[in-house]
């Protein structure tokens, strides 16, 4: 996942060597790798810089074979429908577009910005030959959203739904 404006997490990473990070806060931590209760002051901007990139993982997946590879990917590609925030601006992964534009699969699944299906209006993105889902998760109900399909045939069969919220006590 791209790094957020917000404080870094140990799971973001910089996008290729050409992306620039967004505004970072300023100090920020990071938990300590031996002591989860211990925060450690980094500078944001050298400690994205000497990790690995989210184009180096790509390159470590297998390529697609033939036309029915699903990938799974938290994060969204950039500039779709898919990636949206309040304001309209696109915060998705450059280098996952450009995998899914390379490599073609039948399907991508994605998720991470959770608003963006209720920002963009949509919730599926055509990236070549390749369907791309976002179900999202609309900030004005509670019910889990999901998207329903067969995997001989996606483009035919996939559904967005919604299922109600669970009461976990009777």
């Amino acid at each position: 996942m791209p790094p957020t404006p917000f404080w870094p997490k140990d799971y973001e990473k910089t996008d290729d060597s050409n992306t620039p990070l967004p505004p970072q806060v300023i100090p920020s931590y990071i938990r300590s790798p031996g002591e989860l209760h211990k925060l450690i002051p980094i500078d944001p901007y050298v400690y994205f810089k000497q990790g690995n990139r989210i184009s180096e993982d790509l390159d470590k997946l297998p390529k697609p074979g033939n036309n029915r590879t699903i990938y799974i990917m938290h994060s969204p590609p950039f500039g779709t429908g898919l990636d949206r925030i309040p304001g309209g601006q696109s915060v998705g992964s450059h280098s996952i577009k450009a995998f899914i534009e390379e490599t073609q699969p039948l399907l991508t699944l994605h998720g991470h910005v959770h608003e963006s299906p209720e920002i963009s209006g949509h919730y599926i993105e055509r990236i070549g030959k390749t369907l791309s889902v976002n179900p999202g998760q609309f900030t004005c109900d509670s019910k889990l959203h999901a998207v329903i399909f067969e995997t001989e045939n996606p483009w035919e069969t996939l559904r967005h739904t919604c299922f109600p919220e669970r009461k976990l006590f009777t």
